[in-house]
């Protein structure tokens, strides 16, 4: 639960509805799940995604297509749309295509579908890599500024947030991210999303990881393995507590009790792998100790059918659901202030 903005929300006001585009494996639509909101639809192209959200979350209607080809109308009308669209072409650590790239580009057409709706969501959530307001010496945010506004939408800067799993959601797991939250123009004279703050109780490395558990030879590198020697190199002892982190062909000593951030290329060889010591050997992070790091919920699970390579790229390639509780909690105080429906706050 995070700190200081639980809501109770009185049986006559109507239940605020969410869906969600880019969904992965639902780490938005989760935390705002658990902030009330009732999600009505979630889309993504992939056909792992959709068979593992479908799996975890059967009360939501899940609409496997192409954005390019959804039609925005025909899913039922929501109060806030969300969506993680894609980073890769964004990130300091990727391409820096911007626009350019393909997958840039799906901003560009889900705002040109945003656009054309007949019933417009009140609010727009979308969330990406910070650097996206720096690329290009600013031109990438001033297109998405524009765009948003275009919409139909009251959007700026300032309502904009950075927000780290560790420091927010109290995830050991070290993630900055950008969300931008949108107000839809007839509502109201500005847009009031303008505060947003929340912190929540720090959980200790430790106590997600599996340290003693895993037997499965799968996690473990072979003790002749060259990256598991370069790791020990690295290393004080055989019991060292701290993450190690591969980068390609170096690597990266963690702070003891942090995770770095979490990557989609985990599992898919040596870049960006985190290895702790377990039975005296180094093995890379579980997919469960990983959805920990991401605060999914312990019933949440992958169905028999998904190779584990997958499994570790929708991980790291969805919204941490900490984060998205905290900011569906702000999100129902805002909103039902702005349309003066009363709540009522308490502590949480």
């Amino acid at each position: 639960m995070v700190e200081g903005l639980s809501v109770v929300v009185s049986n006559e006001n109507k239940e605020l509805t969410a869906a969600g585009l880019f969904a992965g494996i639902g780490g938005l639509c989760h935390g705002l799940e658990l902030a009330g909101f009732k999600n009505l639809w979630a889309t993504d192209f992939d056909e792992e995604v959709a068979t593992t959200y479908r799996h975890n979350y059967p009360q939501s209607d899940f609409i496997h297509a192409d954005i390019n080809e959804l039609d925005f109308d025909s899913a039922p009308a929501v109060d806030v749309l969300h969506g993680g669209f894609p980073c890769q072409s964004f990130s300091q650590a990727g391409n820096r295509k911007g626009f350019d790239d393909p997958r840039g580009q799906l901003f560009v057409t889900m705002m040109n579908k945003i656009a054309a709706m007949k019933n417009k969501p009140k609010v727009l959530l979308f969330e990406n890599s910070p650097n996206i307001k720096n690329g290009e010496n600013g031109a990438w945010f001033s297109h998405i500024v524009f765009s948003i506004r275009k919409a139909g939408y009251r959007f700026s800067a300032a309502n904009c947030f950075e927000l780290d799993a560790r420091e927010h959601a109290g995830s050991p797991q070290s993630r900055v991210r950008l969300f931008m939250i949108a107000f839809r123009k007839d509502l109201g004279p500005f847009n009031p999303f303008l505060d947003l703050s929340f912190k929540a109780p720090s959980k200790p490395l430790e106590t997600l990881l599996q340290r003693g558990e895993v037997r499965d030879p799968y996690y473990y590198l072979n003790p002749e393995n060259k990256y598991s020697r370069m790791i020990k190199s690295q290393a004080n002892a055989a019991d060292d507590s701290r993450i190690f982190q591969l980068r390609k062909t170096v690597v990266r000593v963690q702070n003891a009790g942090v995770c770095p951030t979490l990557t989609a290329n985990m599992g898919a060889g040596g870049h960006n792998v985190p290895f702790i010591f377990d039975h005296g050997e180094v093995r890379k992070l579980t997919e469960r100790e990983c959805l920990r790091l991401q605060s999914f919920p312990e019933e949440f699970a992958f169905p028999d059918s998904i190779k584990k390579t997958s499994r570790y790229r929708m991980i790291g390639n969805a919204v941490n659901a900490g984060i998205s509780q905290g900011i569906g909690n702000y999100l129902q105080n805002k909103l039902r202030e702005a349309l003066n429906e009363p709540i009522m706050e308490i502590p949480a």
